[in-house]
């Protein structure tokens, strides 16, 4: 019963965030990008409301991006586990990657970008582990397809 109230809020709070960006994207549409340059009366009007909207949304997803695995772990603990150990693979390879990656650039490259040699490293590292990230999921899709024909 309390997940259903749960269920219904969190839809007509989605609709009417939905509705009010709706109504905004047709007032900026209705007025053309000519008026909305010249009149700064107008951008306040549209624009600013328009912006809080997108806001309140990205501000709603954040607190349930944290609260949910909160509830998540208190009502099942176990899974506290579960995910420290997943959060400490994640650490774990990161640090391999961070020291698995180098500077690939020569001092005067490094003045060039205006980038430090840690920063170079730093984006070597994330890129590096981009590819990993990528490579996994690949892994992952076609394990799961193989899998699942065999199981039919």
């Amino acid at each position: 019963m309390e997940k259903n109230i749960i269920v219904r809020l969190f839809k007509i709070i989605s609709v009417i965030i939905i509705l009010a960006g709706v109504v905004f994207v047709a007032l900026v549409w209705l007025n053309s990008s000519k008026a909305l340059n010249e009149n700064l009366g107008l951008q306040n009007m549209i624009l600013n409301p328009f912006f809080a909207v997108g806001y309140i949304a990205l501000g709603i997803c954040l607190l349930l991006a944290f609260l949910f695995p909160i509830i998540s772990i208190i009502s099942n603990p176990k899974s506290l586990l579960k995910a420290l150990i997943g959060l400490a693979i994640i650490v774990g390879l990161g640090l391999l990657i961070y020291t698995l990656s180098s500077n690939e650039f020569s001092s005067l490259q490094l003045q060039e970008f205006k980038i430090a040699e840690t920063t170079s490293r730093q984006i070597g590292a994330a890129l590096f582990g981009t590819y990993a990230i990528g490579a996994v999921a690949i892994l992952v899709i076609f394990y799961a397809e193989i899998s699942s024909f065999f199981k039919t």
